[in-house]
């Protein structure tokens, strides 16, 4: 797999992309780097606004060059960054690249309320500071046209582009890390360097709902013997080095696998995981020549339930009475 290593997020001033980019490192535990941040510093140690460093950066390359090398020298990094930067997609290869937008009035509301602007020339007008706004996005799009041949507007640049104008952050940190996730989760097969992650992420879940119960231990402490040697598979999923999630594929004989022991690591809750845990194992299964999947759960996992049958599973009566927990079951014919 060619997994996109860092995330870049540029966007229109104002939409929110730089309390974005530090929400994300701070849940996928990467790096946060700005060239904002580097801008505004140099812009305050000149005692100069925003604009008017914009405009001194247009006549001097010296500081575009040290914002582009910053950037450049992150393609050596075995560090994966959330990268705030409007040229952070041009100069950063390895990068899923993210472009927020937002409404200009809207934009300007939110410059306004920022406490963190000081070193900002900030109109108390919203429009006149809207119309500012759009002044900065033109100007740096003009340069950035002429410096290096490259159009920060054309939206062709990006891998995925959102409009924060009626969205809540964390609407859209989800979006982002959904996408993102759903690119660079790997599904690997069981190794047992990674047992102990298929005990926890079960326990953890197990507990929360319910209670573990003697059929629980027998899978999980004893996989090897209860469905690796009888037929079955375990399977993985692996971002950034860490074992997110697990499920198992159980043989029961005669062609029927049962879809079990389906794990998340909580913080990785909602980004799709489970379904692409699912689907790998529904294809393995017919690999196996799997003629059916059967799964047991319960009505008060919702989501799991609709996970199921988002998938084609269909709800059956229950005749599988291993768990005191189960009062559902459903199953999925594999066609030939």
């Amino acid at each position: 797999n060619n997994f996109l290593m860092h995330i870049t997020i540029t966007g229109d001033l104002g939409s929110g992309k730089t309390t974005v980019a530090k929400e994300i490192s701070k849940k996928l535990n990467f790096e946060y780097f700005s060239t904002g941040s580097i801008q505004r510093a140099l812009a305050a140690e000149k005692g100069m606004h925003t604009l008017a460093f914009n405009v001194e950066a247009e006549k001097n390359g010296y500081i575009d060059k040290y914002i582009d090398d910053q950037l450049i020298g992150l393609n050596n990094s075995s560090q994966k960054y959330i990268i705030d930067s409007r040229l952070g997609w041009h100069f950063v290869k390895n990068a899923f690249k993210i472009y927020l937008k937002v409404d200009p009035m809207i934009a300007a509301s939110r410059v306004m309320k920022d406490l963190n602007r000081k070193h900002e020339f900030i109109h108390k007008n919203i429009e006149d500071e809207a119309n500012l706004l759009l002044e900065r996005k033109s100007l740096e799009n003009e340069r950035f046209k002429d410096k290096y041949g490259i159009d920060c507007g054309d939206m062709k640049n990006y891998d995925l582009i959102v409009d924060s104008s009626d969205k809540s952050i964390e609407d859209i940190i989800h979006c982002i890390i959904k996408k993102y996730l759903d690119l660079n989760i790997e599904i690997i097969p069981y190794q047992s360097t990674y047992q102990q992650y298929f005990i926890d992420l079960n326990v953890e879940w197990i507990n929360t709902y319910f209670k573990i119960e003697a059929h629980d231990i027998e899978l999980l402490y004893d996989h090897q013997a209860n469905i690796l040697d009888k037929g079955g598979q375990i399977f993985f999923a692996i971002f950034n080095d860490i074992i997110v999630g697990t499920v198992a594929l159980i043989n029961e004989g005669d062609g029927v696998y049962e879809l079990a022991k389906m794990g998340v690591l909580p913080k990785f809750h909602n980004f799709g995981i489970g379904k692409k845990l699912a689907i790998h194992l529904i294809q393995q299964a017919k690999k196996l020549g799997c003629k059916k999947i059967i799964v047991v759960s319960n009505t008060k996992l919702e989501p799991a339930l609709q996970l199921y049958k988002n998938l084609g599973f269909v709800e059956v009566p229950l005749n599988v009475y291993n768990y005191e927990r189960a009062n559902f079951m459903a199953e999925l014919l594999i066609s030939k």
